[in-house]
């Protein structure tokens, strides 16, 4: 993959205003250069003592430097900080729009924690490339060429002393910049498992305290934290060595060129005006070859962090989707999960008409699950093929653990559709949930919490199924709709199915064989395999 180019294709959509901080950052450097210059003319003409020089009007030439400085340095904040929170934004949602768009089986795979880094540390690291390290590059090479010829201008032979210095304090970081990489690469791999592992077990405190694991959890992020830990002081040390290293090669070339000048200055080679602008232009030209090493190191901790993301966006997005229908013929179908042995369906035959209601029926790991996300085309068969008819469907699921977004219950239902508060009533008056809603403090203006937290069991299933009914579907897949409900709840769910009427197929799974009593055609699985294909009269016979 190529990082390079991948890195800089985000800038097409922002040239104008990269341009500009271009601009803004050589008019910096040029601003800076003014201010050495100045004050060496300034203490010139005060040692020389010349009443009729115009020493006012240089300090004022000296105050408006700064002043220019100052703004433009605040211009180039603002320039730089929108480039890359445009970038970032972009990259953010690009990001988010990828992973929908994955093999469902990837995004299973995916630890929440891993995608969380990506966002909270791997993109700012990876854009601030664009904003803040443009401008210093742009800046820090403008001034880098201006301090040279202005040096060349005080005095070419002293110069020629700097260059050794200066050459041995840019090249450090190019050298080490590799090193630099890998070294940032671990720790920011460091940091997102530190992330997942949090993820993990804060979804699973409940249960970590419920069985008195607290302890386990402890030790269990202590040991995430300590690779962490152990990887950002490997990444700190090395990058303040390299910066001590910068320091003291600046040190040795002032003490050099303050012994050089001053001899100069005693013969009277040179004027003390001209050695304290030089010694201060020094100052502007070691900045931007200081400022390499960060630099160097900023763009290393960038680049390392894009190309964990980069990686991340080469994952092959998933095909198309088929075209569900509501009549499907499954035709030997099996299926085995990716980086597993295990056949998870073996051989599956059956068909679906339109309008019926299929119950699907075995243990728990009979394969109840996998088989569903075939017929939904998440998943596409290892072996066999699922064939459809051209009557397309509009296919819903709801899940065995619906997720309620941190939203209000209304925006819950209607997921960004333009539906009416009429029309949603209507629906959550169908799955039992209106009277529920309206006790809230603010009804359907109400805000569910931590996922769903503030309803019970049922009632985010009963709300799941009116997210799915508002999307007027006629393929209704229900993975263990009832699991866990007590037998009031399952039997209220259970009708509300057995109501949707002969324009919806319905696909459902249960590990209860009673509740398949409605259905028109049963399924059994067992360890996989169809071990039984019929409706409930001809299975209880």
């Amino acid at each position: 993959m190529n990082y390079i180019k991948s890195m800089i294709l985000p800038l097409r959509k922002e040239i104008p205003m990269v341009v500009w901080s271009i601009l803004i950052g050589i008019l910096a450097a040029g601003l800076n250069l003014t201010r050495p210059i100045l004050f060496g003319m300034i203490i010139n003409v005060l040692v020389n003592g010349d009443p009729n020089s115009h020493v006012f009007w240089l300090i004022l030439l000296f105050l408006g430097s700064w002043l220019a400085t100052w703004g433009s340095s605040l211009l180039l904040m603002y320039v730089s900080t929108k480039i890359s929170q445009r970038i970032l934004m972009s990259l953010r949602v690009d990001l988010f729009a990828h992973f929908l768009r994955l093999p469902f089986t990837k995004i299973e795979e995916i630890d929440p924690g891993k995608i969380q880094a990506y966002h909270a540390s791997d993109l700012p690291r990876w854009t601030s490339v664009y904003g803040t390290l443009l401008a210093e590059v742009t800046h820090s090479l403008a001034q880098f060429i201006g301090s040279i010829i202005a040096l060349s201008y005080l005095d070419a032979n002293l110069m020629l002393w700097l260059l050794p210095f200066l050459i041995l304090s840019a090249s450090i970081p190019i050298v080490t910049s590799k090193s630099i990489v890998n070294i940032s690469h671990v720790a920011q791999e460091a940091f997102s498992s530190t992330l997942e592992t949090l993820s993990s077990l804060i979804k699973g405190s409940r249960d970590l305290i419920s069985v008195g694991a607290n302890k386990w959890g402890e030790n269990r992020f202590k040991e995430a934290c300590n690779s962490s830990y152990r990887t950002n002081v490997k990444r700190d040390f090395s990058q303040g060595f390299l910066q001590i290293v910068g320091s003291a090669i600046e040190i040795l070339a002032y003490i050099l060129i303050l012994y050089i000048g001053g001899s100069k200055v005693l013969r009277n080679e040179m004027a003390i005006g001209e050695l304290i602008s030089f010694l201060a232009t020094i100052e502007m030209i070691f900045f931007p070859a200081r400022h390499v090493n960060h630099l160097v190191v900023s763009m290393q901790n960038s680049f390392a962090a894009a190309k964990r993301v980069i990686d991340f966006l080469d994952i092959k997005e998933r095909q198309p989707s088929l075209l569900i229908s509501t009549c499907m013929y499954v035709d030997s179908v099996s299926y085995t999960y990716p980086l597993s042995n295990t056949i998870a369906l073996d051989s599956i035959t059956f068909n679906i008409e339109p309008g019926k209601h299929i119950v699907i029926t075995g243990e728990s790991g009979s394969g109840k699950s996998t088989l569903l996300k075939l017929l939904a085309g998440l998943y596409l068969p290892t072996k066999g093929k699922i064939v459809y008819d051209d009557r397309v469907s509009n296919l819903s699921m709801i899940w065995q653990e619906p997720y309620l977004f941190n939203v209000s219950v209304f925006d819950n239902l209607v997921v960004g559709a333009d539906l009416s508060t009429a029309k949603v009533r209507a629906i959550a008056s169908k799955v039992n949930m209106d009277s529920t809603i309206m006790r809230l403090p603010y009804g359907y203006k109400s805000n569910v919490t931590d996922g769903g937290q503030n309803f019970s069991g049922g009632e985010k299933r009963r709300l799941a199924i009116a997210r799915a009914l508002l999307t007027n579907p006629n393929l209704l897949i229900f993975d263990e709709p009832t699991a866990g409900l007590d037998d009031a709840n399952a039997l209220s769910i259970w009708q509300m199915i057995s109501e949707l009427g002969p324009n919806v197929t319905k696909i459902v799974t249960t590990h209860r064989i009673e509740e398949a009593k409605k259905a028109d055609v049963v399924l059994v699985l067992r360890d996989g395999k169809l071990i039984k294909c019929g409706s409930p009269d001809e299975l209880t016979t």
